[in-house]
């Protein structure tokens, strides 16, 4: 059995931003930096990043790391669930999954605006609106 770290939007401990390039030559114009790569790769026989943007650049073309974006049976529910937060559809989020339902408050307002606000943290992270390319 395979030991697998899954690896998310909130792994990395900061960014080192190299918006001219220098040192490295990515899609993205920073390289995340994990508190302990080296434990990472002595402790388990797989990394799994959300997606290569949350992967330092040294890690993404080793073997041993996967994208659950790309490399897995979840990217359909991915795709699915990017769409509610494309269209500000947090009606038909809670539908579609009813253990939201159960597991935040959702009398108040307070969630609702906190998941109105994920399209503009993923356009600050991704430095772009989710779904354009």
């Amino acid at each position: 059995m395979k030991r697998k770290a899954y690896i998310g939007l909130s792994s990395p401990t900061a960014y080192y931003y190299d918006g001219k390039k220098e040192y490295f030559n990515e899609q993205w114009q920073w390289n995340p930096i994990l508190e302990s790569p080296q434990g990472l790769v002595t402790l388990f026989d797989e990394l799994w990043f959300i997606s290569q943007p949350f992967c330092p650049v040294s890690l993404r073309h080793e073997k041993y790391v996967k994208f659950i974006d790309e490399d897995t049976d979840y990217v359909p529910l991915i795709k699915q669930i990017n769409s509610y937060f494309e269209n500000d559809d947090f009606e038909g989020l809670i539908k579609s999954n009813p253990y939201i339902e159960s597991t935040i408050d959702l009398n108040s307002n307070y969630p609702y605006e906190q998941f109105k606000k994920y399209n503009k943290v993923i356009e600050y992270i991704y430095g772009r609106k989710p779904g354009i390319n």
